[in-house]
């Protein structure tokens, strides 16, 4: 009888001994299979968050592109408005000092002499 009762301990530490065994990998089996569906939802999330952002950065890209053409088509107009806007100040500032009356006195004065016969 001992020697069965010790057939039967040893039986129950084998058993023991694969359950601690399998148990885990049967916890780790259904972890797994719950995480799989949430992971393939994340991958797929991942992925369309990165084609957006490339997206958006070549509409970035081609907005920027579009606004330089625009610039650079309206500068010719601007650079030919400035001009001709600096050579209308220009022209306005000599004109107006050629009609001024001052005497600056670095002009010389032309002198006048009273011809014979004349009513001066």
């Amino acid at each position: 009888m001992i020697l069965k009762m010790g057939h039967l301990v040893q039986s129950a530490n084998l058993r023991v001994t694969r359950l601690e065994r399998d148990v885990p990998l049967m916890i780790e089996d259904v972890i797994i299979a719950a995480l799989t569906p949430l992971k393939t939802s994340i991958d797929t999330l991942t992925t369309r968050v990165e084609s957006f952002e490339e997206s958006d950065a070549e509409i970035n890209e081609e907005q920027i592109g579009v606004h330089e053409e625009n610039i650079f088509r309206d500068l010719p107009d601007l650079a030919g408005t400035v001009v001709q806007t600096s050579l209308a100040e220009t022209s306005m500032a000599v004109s107006s000092r050629a009609g001024s009356s001052e005497v600056t006195p670095d002009t010389e004065t032309l002198v006048q002499t009273d011809t014979p016969g004349t009513n001066a």
